[in-house]
């Protein structure tokens, strides 16, 4: 039992509010009687003292309101109920969903979600927390204390499933200290039903074996330490969050952690698993390059509006390929025979990708006679049979005559590569096994995350009868952990409204007849093909480089490619005043600055001579022609165009662009238009209908660079509308310390898009600054939200108020990171071809936030697999916006996406500043080396410094930068 007893000065009074906690239901009336008697002692020492009791109802249950009011009134004391836990009172981080009210527009469908409904008891735990060690939670019932957090020290370098065994052991061990079994993450946090008896000074520290020993060595022996720290979580409040009476606090996430460290427990002791996921080598399939993918599922138990939701989905995961290092080895480079493994067969280049591969794998070996398991530092420039050291018994030998000497082996591959094992032990190959299950989280190359994306990729049904296979293997009913907490889940996939709203019209040229002006999207898409682009770019001339063998793409091929391609500007209104291009064929890798600047010059030498006259501006596009696989040959293309001579470039797979049909160069041309500054089309958006309220849509976005790999940097992009029709826009970039998601230069770059915008404006005659500013933010997780508005916001505006202009700011979080799958009830509801939930349904209830006014939207009809909503927050309004009228612009604005004739996944801004983002190796100088996850690795050189790579960042040619380059 306890009380916190506080008191405020108001208009010279003191008012004492009583806070209840209470550990059990039987011991309010003592709690309310102590407190009475402390607020008498202390009333007498202030004159004119007014004392009221304040009952937090989120704290002290409803049901013990009348008890509370009883024992006030015998003590002549006024009694107030706390207003905090009305839902009137209750905060949010961004707007509440009592601010901008549900939707209303659309037709209403039923959906069916990829959540089971869930219930827990209502009880209060005890959080116990630690500064330097490991976490651990204990968890009690209602009758006793209920959650204990502790302090554990373990080695750093334990694993996850060593850690659950560790605790597996110490339970066994000291059974009189744990009576029954815990629920432990193996990593930080732990659970238990009783109260451990940790001694006077709630600390203690125990010796764990847990491998029984061998032979002669002694056991390994681990030290746990456990330290009991004080804290509060109160589960009833997470029922009253989710009934939207309590403010999101502290409290919440641990309860949420609490329970979702339940439902894992038993596949987390079964199989691999990241943070929330586990994942089976059941029908697995190999990714090429020494990996292969594993089935996963996904769940985690989540507050939504009235109700707890347990998501449950498919994932994926990529693997290292277990078996034979060689065997790995050999896949990853591409080899067919080991003998190419050998230290003299292999180049540096090889040797550094290798050893990049093989860091942080654990390998397997037995040659001891005991398995042994090691992981991989680096590979060793040297075989075992010329790599030598000295032995305190054999003297100075290599390798391979320490293996034949002290292990009786003679290796096999003598002259094959050897590897580092922890810091200084060294190991042939062919005598370690790469172990099952370990995550790979290196960068995929384009062809292995087309695999991943191939073997994930389900219909709807399909997706959900896989998540309903995989529930046996979550065992929910069998769990002795999820029994422990109480939690009940229902076996149904939950079902809510949705409501299809209907999609904006295209506006393309315009003509007198509305007919040919304007198309209404269906199921997600529409038709160019006999439209004329609503702003149509003119080309002065181009030239072509063919990078491919001229016996596949000859000049026959050549000749009608250019055909179509003009044919395709004829068709939709773009211009090209001089048709006949300058063409040249290269052969292999030349250096592509030279390479493109002779061609050029070749270009204006063959004008000159064509018109006669002594100057030619030189061609206003290229279009370079690229065999599969030359991402190189591509990077080089867009650096020189878009950062060294400020020229549109345009490049062509030479498999597709052969004998390719008008659709192909339809949708070539739909880049080509914008990247010349014209506009595509125009979606008619209700917010733009007045011209009085000046209007400009940012969107931006962070990529960061893998995991383990935190010497790289993040990239960041804005991208900001400049024209009144709010489809024509700029982009900005930067660069910044890895992993940090809030942008740096937000301020600069804002700055830099409202100049961008006030000289666009200019030319269309309009003087007025920007009266509305409508912020779009991607990328950014909801434990983010809160440094958006402190950090990013103000940037916004103070670069509005730098430029002396005071738009009403709406900023809104775009998220695509989360699990939620569904599929519509009714089938006749569905997307007719991928039987997809259709584009336009929006869910702003069931599955959303209790409190905060987010909603979930596919703004585009699905192709393949099983469509992805996107999830919308918005955190800031100065601009009054109803729920209908954010969400009906987040699915306008997906209409606006300029290379697509169909509505894509989120708003246009946002998705070009993730393209932006993804560009970044253009910036960068080949010959820098910046871009290798393998430069230092064989070498051991430092890392390059965030320094370095903004020494060696070159920035958007300034005649591109008013364009929209980066569209492909």
């Amino acid at each position: 039992m306890s009380s916190h007893l506080s008191h405020n000065r108001s208009c010279g009074n003191y008012l004492y509010s009583l806070r209840l906690a209470y550990r059990q239901r039987t011991c309010l009336r003592e709690l309310l009687l102590v407190t009475v008697a402390k607020v008498h002692l202390a009333a007498p020492q202030v004159q004119g003292v007014a004392v009221v009791v304040v009952v937090d109802v989120a704290v002290a249950g409803r049901q013990h309101l009348k008890e509370a009011c009883q024992l006030a009134v015998q003590a002549s004391l006024p009694l107030i109920v706390d207003p905090l836990s009305t839902k009137e009172n209750v905060q949010a981080i961004g707007l509440k969903r009592t601010v901008t009210g549900l939707g209303t527009s659309g037709r209403v469908i039923r959906v069916r979600m990829n959540s089971l409904e869930a219930t827990v008891p209502d009880d209060i735990l005890f959080q116990y927390d630690g500064r330097y060690y490991l976490t651990l939670l204990i968890f009690f019932r209602a009758d006793e204390i209920m959650l204990v957090l502790a302090c554990i020290t373990t080695p750093d370098d334990l694993s996850k499933r060593f850690r659950l065994r560790m605790m597996d052991k110490l339970q066994a061990d000291q059974p009189n200290i744990f009576g029954s079994p815990v629920l432990y993450d193996g990593r930080a946090i732990m659970f238990s039903k009783q109260i451990l008896s940790l001694g006077t000074t709630n600390s203690r520290e125990f010796d764990i074996v847990v491998d029984a020993p061998t032979g002669s060595r002694p056991p390994k022996v681990y030290k746990m330490k456990i330290t009991k720290v004080d804290a509060e979580v109160n589960l009833h409040t997470l029922q009253e969050f989710v009934a939207g009476r309590y403010t999101q606090d502290n409290s919440i996430q641990m309860s949420e952690m609490a329970l979702n460290i339940a439902i894992r427990m038993v596949p987390r002791k079964k199989y691999p698993s990241n943070s929330r996921s586990f994942f089976t080598p059941d029908g697995k399939r190999p990714l090429g390059m020494g990996l292969e993918v594993w089935r996963g599922y996904f769940q985690s138990l989540r507050p939504a509006v009235g109700r707890l939701l347990l998501n449950v989905d498919i994932s994926a995961a990529a693997m290292y390929r277990p078996g034979p290092l060689i065997d790995v080895c050999m896949d990853f480079l591409g080899f067919t025979r080991p003998a190419q493994l050998q230290t003299q067969s292999m180049n540096d280049v090889q040797k550094r990708r290798l050893s990049s591969f093989l860091k942080s794998v654990k390998v397997t070996t037995r040659h001891t006679g005991r398995e042994r398991t090691q992981t991989v530092q680096k590979l060793v420039g040297q075989s075992p049979s010329t790599l030598r050291f000295d032995h305190p018994q054999f003297g100075n030998l290599s390798v391979a005559d320490y293996f034949r000497r002290q292990f009786n082996r003679t290796l096999a591959q003598p002259n094959m590569m050897c590897i580092q094992v922890g810091k200084d032990s060294i190991l042939p190959i062919e005598v370690c096994e790469v172990r099952p299950g370990q995550f790979c989280k290196s960068e995929l190359t384009p062809d292995q995350t087309k695999k991943m994306v191939e073997f994930t990729t389900m219909r709807p049904d399909h997706r959900f009868q896989s998540i309903r296979d995989g529930l046996p293997l979550l065992d929910y009913v069998n769990s002795e952990y999820v029994r422990e907490l109480g939690i009940s889940v229902e076996s149904d996939f939950v079902e809510v409204d949705s409501r299809v709203l209907q999609p904006p019209r295209i506006r393309c040229f315009p003509d007198r007849d509305p007919r040919k002006s304007t198309i209404t999207p269906s199921d997600g898409k529409w038709n160019m093909l006999s439209k004329r682009y609503y702003r149509s770019a003119s080309i002065s001339g181009f030239m072509v480089v063919i990078f491919e063998n001229e016996r596949f793409f000859n000049e026959d091929v050549y000749k009608g490619m250019v055909k179509s391609f003009v044919g395709a500007a004829k068709d939709f209104g773009v211009t090209i005043a001089d048709p006949v291009p300058h063409v040249r064929w290269v052969v292999g890798r030349p250096e592509m600055n030279q390479l493109l600047k002779d061609t050029g010059r070749a270009y204006i030498e063959q004008k000159k001579r064509q018109t006669g006259k002594q100057t030619h501006p030189g061609p206003a596009l290229i279009l370079a022609v690229l065999p599969p696989g030359s991402q190189d040959l591509y990077n080089g293309v867009k650096r020189f165009g878009y950062i060294q001579m400020g020229l549109a470039t345009q490049c062509l797979l030479s498999t597709k662009c052969r004998g390719a049909n008008h659709q192909y160069w339809a949708n070539i041309m739909l880049k080509v238009n914008v990247k010349l500054g014209g506009i595509n089309f125009v979606p008619e958006l209700a917010l733009l209908n007045d011209p009085t309220k000046a209007t400009i849509i940012m969107g931006a976005d962070a990529i960061h660079p893998p995991p383990g790999r935190q010497d790289k940097p993040s990239f960041t992009a804005l991208v900001s509308s400049v024209d009144s029709m709010c489809s024509k826009y700029v982009a900005f970039n930067g660069i910044q310390e890895g992993g940090k998601e809030m942008i740096a230069n937000l301020d600069d770059m804002c700055k830099n898009a409202l100049d961008k915008w006030k000289v666009e404006q200019a030319k269309e005659g309009k003087r007025a600054p920007p009266s509305r500013l409508f912020f779009f933010r991607d990328g950014v997780s909801e434990g983010e939200y809160q440094q958006v508005l402190d950090l990013e916001l103000p940037k916004i505006k103070a670069a509005c108020n730098e430029r002396k202009c005071n738009p009403k700011i709406t900023l809104i979080v775009v998220g695509k990171r989360h699990h939620h799958r569904g599929m519509t009830v009714n089938p006749n509801d569905a997307d007719t071809k991928s039987m997809n939930i259709p584009a336009g349904a929006t869910i702003d209830t069931g599955i959303t936030h209790p409190v905060e006014s987010d909603y979930y939207q596919y703004t585009h009809g699905g192709l393949l697999g099983t469509s992805r909503p996107s999830h919308y927050v918005p955190l800031y309004d100065e601009n009054s916006m109803t729920a209908d009228a954010i969400q009906a612009l987040s699915f306008g604005l997906a209409h606006s996406f300029a290379r697509a004739t169909r509505s894509v996944s989120i708003p246009a801004p946002v998705y070009y500043a993730d393209i932006v983002c993804a560009k970044r190796a253009i910036h960068f100088n080949p010959s820098h080396n910046l871009g290798s996850d393998t430069a230092s690795q064989v070498s051991g050189a430092a890392p390059p410094s965030l320094q370095t790579y903004r020494d060696a960042w070159s920035p958007i040619h300034p005649g591109q930068s008013d364009y929209m380059y980066w569209m492909v």
